[in-house]
């Protein structure tokens, strides 16, 4: 008995370093045991704290670095398929070893395929290209190309589009060497880089008509490369944002039955990612060019930003404190309304969500 006991237990160890050894040939019905990755993907950082991936992100581009920070492999994807529940970039250990990694996510540079494509990254050769070399640069023209009226301006490099939505996100991450047939699964939390922001100059008085053309709108700032970590790089080049669309605003005369005249003018400008640092430089600056390009306003668009971040606080997120950045990162609308009374600028709104802000502003606006 004892020696059956002995031949059972010699067997049942035989049997369980077999399995070890290769689960797959033991066990077929089972399926594969190599190791199993599944990424998945959140865009909750924003003002709602809501997901809003699906319903935002275009496309994904997702690149994988080793330990030493050199490229391993990048898996894509675009289309219908990112809104679809449980959408996922899936792998496994013969593809990636397990093992420590970074992984970078630049989600929005597949655009319809019509337009221009707003940002571009550097396609990176496994083996050679290093982390730091993962750039995202924006897409700008010469001054020889823009709609827009632009005699006199200094600046290299241009904006003027309504630039697609891009998206970054990163992670460092063990890939996990099991064997029991389970899924490793990894999420990665992306920080919209793109901005709206919409300008109205609103006329108080009715009078004359406000003609569009007759105003130049601009935001300068050195946000036109980002690093893999989402960082601007040093010695970034200048940007003149301009407007993508600037259009009159028609509204019914005082009189019942009076004509439709422009009350106000409305601009809209996309801008890449705003850093609190540059709350001092970031500023939209408003013209006459009917007036030797007369300077009506320069707004300092993060200051007046940051006043709703208390509001946001009580109201979306239970009181729990955000750093200036964070407040950024999560704001993507920006609407500024300046008021004019007859020829001088009375006022400025700034809106964000439900919040206003209204402030007079003499000291602010040059004259």
């Amino acid at each position: 008995m004892q020696k059956s006991y002995r031949l059972f237990y010699l067997f049942l160890t035989l049997l369980l370093g077999s399995t070890l050894a290769s689960c797959e040939s033991l066990f077929e019905e089972e399926g594969d045991c190599t190791p199993k990755y599944r990424i998945t993907f959140e865009y909750t950082k924003n003002l709602k704290w809501a997901d809003a991936f699906a319903n935002e992100v275009s496309s994904v581009n997702l690149y994988i670095f080793d330990s030493e920070g050199i490229f391993v492999k990048q898996y894509d994807a675009a289309g219908p398929e990112l809104a679809q529940p449980g959408f996922a970039i899936e792998f496994d250990g013969n593809e990636i070893k397990p093992g420590d990694y970074t992984m970078v996510a630049w989600c929005g540079l597949v655009n319809d395929g019509e337009s221009m494509q707003s940002f571009t990254v550097p396609q990176p050769v496994a083996g050679q290209t290093k982390l730091e070399e993962l750039i995202c640069t924006l897409n700008t023209i010469e001054a020889s190309q823009l709609k827009s009226r632009a005699e006199g301006d200094s600046e290299p490099e241009y904006s003027e589009a309504d630039l697609n939505f891009l998206f970054h996100g990163m992670i460092e991450a063990t890939l996990e060497d099991n064997h029991d047939g389970r899924t490793q699964e990894l999420k990665i939390s992306l920080t919209k880089d793109t901005n709206h922001i919409t300008v109205i100059l609103q006329q108080l008085d009715e009078g004359e008509d406000m003609i569009a053309n007759n105003y130049d709108f601009s935001i300068v700032s050195a946000d036109g490369r980002l690093a893999y970590n989402n960082d601007l790089l040093p010695y970034n080049p200048v940007v003149t944002y301009l407007p993508w669309s600037r259009v009159p605003l028609q509204m019914e005369s005082l009189d019942n039955g009076g004509p439709e005249i422009n009350q106000g003018v409305m601009a809209d400008i996309t801008t890449s990612r705003i850093m609190a640092s540059e709350q001092s430089s970031y500023l939209l600056t408003i013209k006459d060019n009917q007036d030797n390009d007369k300077v009506l306003a320069t707004i300092p668009v993060i200051s007046y930003a940051l006043l709703g971040k208390s509001y946001i606080e009580s109201h979306y997120n239970h009181n729990q404190p955000m750093t200036n950045q964070e407040f950024l990162d999560r704001m993507d609308e920006y609407t500024l309304t300046l008021f004019l009374r007859g020829d001088r600028w009375v006022g400025l709104q700034v809106q964000i969500l439900e919040w206003r802000e209204v402030t007079f502003f003499e000291d602010i606006v040059t004259h």
